[in-house]
């Protein structure tokens, strides 16, 4: 092998290395940002309950729902105060949810992710309403499902 090959090959193999070294950056920088909001979605959580919230998170085949509310837990018009804690009864409903349910409604003052059930015209025992929590259980503000579309908080 020549000399200028040798070079060819050596270069060629430098920007392979580079560009796996790049894409490896960009996907250690994406797992530390998802790393860092999970962590601080659980510091928002109960000290009591961040474990059994972790454990449900964690789970593979684990409440669709569930993930949702934790990758989206206020409307895109909210952000959390500094050192908010979810309501305990939200988060104990949460865990032990006796039905199916969506995030679907948010406060009107807050911007806290509320669940509203889910139905089926077969259901055996339908439950009264849909409506889960329609106050917010941190702030007592109303409820609906128009809030989750505000582009801007509330006047």
């Amino acid at each position: 092998m020549s000399t200028h090959a040798l070079g060819r090959r050596l270069a060629d193999l430098a920007r392979r290395q580079a560009a796996a070294a790049a894409r490896h950056a960009a996907v250690n920088a994406a797992v530390d940002t998802e790393h860092e909001k999970r962590v601080a979605f659980l510091m928002m959580v109960p000290e009591d309950l961040r474990m059994a919230v972790g454990i449900a998170l964690s789970d593979p085949d684990g409440d669709d729902a569930l993930h949702s509310w934790a990758l989206w837990p206020f409307a895109r018009w909210a952000v959390a105060p500094a050192g908010f804690q979810f309501p305990r009864a939200l988060v104990e409903w949460l865990l032990a949810r006796p039905h199916a349910w969506f995030l679907g409604h948010h406060c009107e003052r807050c911007g806290l992710g509320v669940p509203l059930l889910s139905t089926d015209s077969r259901d055996p025992s339908p439950p009264p309403s849909i409506v889960v929590f329609p106050t917010c259980p941190a702030c007592g503000g109303v409820t609906s499902h128009a809030a989750n579309w505000w582009t801007e908080p509330p006047p």
